[in-house]
């Protein structure tokens, strides 16, 4: 083989390496994009003197998500149990939402898990856990904290407080 015939076989090879790998990172973007991100929040609403506050499951994402599991338990405070087994086995399209009154009593720290899936999914791959903690008693500083299956914790206050603003 000449030079030139080597040049070819391994121009080849990269132009396949790079072809696979683009192809992989492709899939992979469009499956990351297209998974379904169900979020829990909380949302106050001032009537006069009164306060109505009410928890929210909203499905962000692009695809269909099945609930498979929400616990809630209280980080801070004495309260009751709040049964949020309403939203267990339920299915939420994209952009669908779901709200459950919180009684005027309750105060403290709360922290809500949800497990949730691709709809009609058995694959490892898609199912998520997330985790959310809320300071019930704030009304214009709403503490959000996020955390995802790799146990990385996003704070989302920043969010929350535009989105307060928005309200006004």
């Amino acid at each position: 083989m000449k030079i030139g015939d080597w040049i070819s076989v391994v121009s080849i090879i990269v132009s396949l390496i790079i072809a696979i790998s683009s192809w992989i990172y492709t899939a992979w973007t469009t499956w990351k994009n297209n998974s379904p991100s169900v979020i829990i929040a909380i949302r106050h609403y001032r009537l006069a003197n009164f306060m109505n506050r009410y928890l929210i499951i909203k499905n962000y994402g692009k695809t269909t998500a099945d609930v498979k599991l929400v616990t809630s338990e209280w980080v801070t405070g004495e309260n009751e149990k709040i049964d949020l087994s309403i939203w267990q086995d339920i299915t939420l399209a994209p952009n669908q939402d779901d709200v459950y009154y919180l009684p005027d009593w309750i105060e403290g720290k709360l922290k809500i898990k949800v497990k949730y899936s691709r709809h009609n999914s058995s694959s490892k791959s898609g199912q998520f856990n997330d985790e959310f903690e809320f300071n019930i008693n704030k009304e214009n500083d709403i503490e959000l904290r996020v955390k995802n299956d790799k146990g990385e914790t996003n704070y989302l206050a920043e969010i929350a407080r535009s989105i307060q603003e928005l309200k006004k």
